[in-house]
């Protein structure tokens, strides 16, 4: 049931299904498909499909955090399609109970319709949360060129320490494989950083942590964790605190973590020095104050 309510709220702290629902409640009112738009005048036809489309964000992120959530999977597209079929089932009744509620005397569509509608419109929800919102841009600050994919295979970066092997480098391809350098929350996703490249992975962040062992890290903030050969200094902007990162990145330190951090002397020394900057600009993983970067759509 936690899992469920995590994916579920997740979903509503993000401003974009009320941003859909408004845009869509409009293209979708003056275009009026489904022959709803010979049901009546403008006005009515934006009411009617405003209520069809919260019906519709409302149903898809539970059949979602239903299956992600509550069911735990954690193979994407089997998921995906099993969140298809969900929708198939559920959403057609549902739209054509508030059809006949609008309007007792409107043209319904055909039930086989609109399954085959929800089915393939979760299908393209799904393909474009794979090629878009797995790569962790949306948790750093893009690179100079603006153009490096997230997920992706950089030049080595050195550890100071030996190379450690973890569960969670099993889960990243081969290319991937590097010494683990820090791990960030972007909604459902994780966001593995190693001295090789970087990828999203669709798990929670306490599991992921837990996969970390052997290794000497910890979290240093609700949303991220880093591994301690990995911090090459610290940042100080009043009382902001920062981990300069090897790879150049840097991440934020929360209150509640800073005993911790401190604990290790990290940055004790050079608190209040100057930092020291790198040749080129450095990745920023940003705070998640919602412990979500609101890249997740509506279904």
């Amino acid at each position: 049931m936690s899992g469920f309510l995590h994916h579920w709220l997740s979903d509503f702290r993000s401003p974009k299904p009320y941003v859909i629902w408004i845009i869509l409640t409009i293209i979708i009112g003056f275009a009026g498909p489904f022959d709803t738009y010979s049901s009546g005048p403008l006005p009515k036809r934006l009411l009617l499909w405003s209520l069809l489309i919260s019906a519709a964000i409302l149903i898809g992120v539970s059949n979602r955090a239903f299956v992600f959530g509550a069911l735990n999977l954690r193979g994407f597209w089997d998921g995906t399609m099993l969140v298809a079929g969900l929708n198939a089932i559920s959403l057609p009744p549902v739209i054509a109970a508030i059809m006949w509620s609008v309007d007792a005397g409107m043209h319904l569509p055909k039930y086989d319709e609109l399954a085959i509608f929800a089915f393939l419109v979760t299908l393209g929800v799904g393909a474009y949360r794979r090629t878009v919102l797995t790569w962790p841009l949306a948790a750093i600050a893009p690179p100079p060129d603006n153009q490096k994919p997230a997920a992706s295979h950089t030049p080595d970066v050195a550890l100071p320490a030996p190379v450690k092997s973890a569960r969670i480098q099993m889960r990243l391809p081969e290319l991937l494989r590097g010494d683990l350098i820090a791990i960030s929350v972007r909604d459902h996703y994780v966001d593995v950083f190693t001295t090789k490249g970087s990828m999203g992975l669709l798990m929670r962040l306490s599991d992921a942590v837990e996969e970390t062992l052997p290794i000497d890290g910890a979290r240093v903030h609700r949303s991220h964790w880093v591994a301690w050969d990995a911090v090459e200094g610290v940042e100080k902007n009043g009382e902001r605190l920062q981990l300069r990162m090897c790879n150049g990145a840097l991440v934020p330190v929360s209150k509640t973590y800073r005993a911790l951090v401190e604990e290790r002397g990290i940055g004790m020394a050079r608190a209040d020095a100057p930092p020291q900057r790198i040749a080129t600009a450095p990745l920023v993983i940003k705070e998640d104050r919602a412990g979500s970067s609101h890249q997740s759509p509506p279904v």
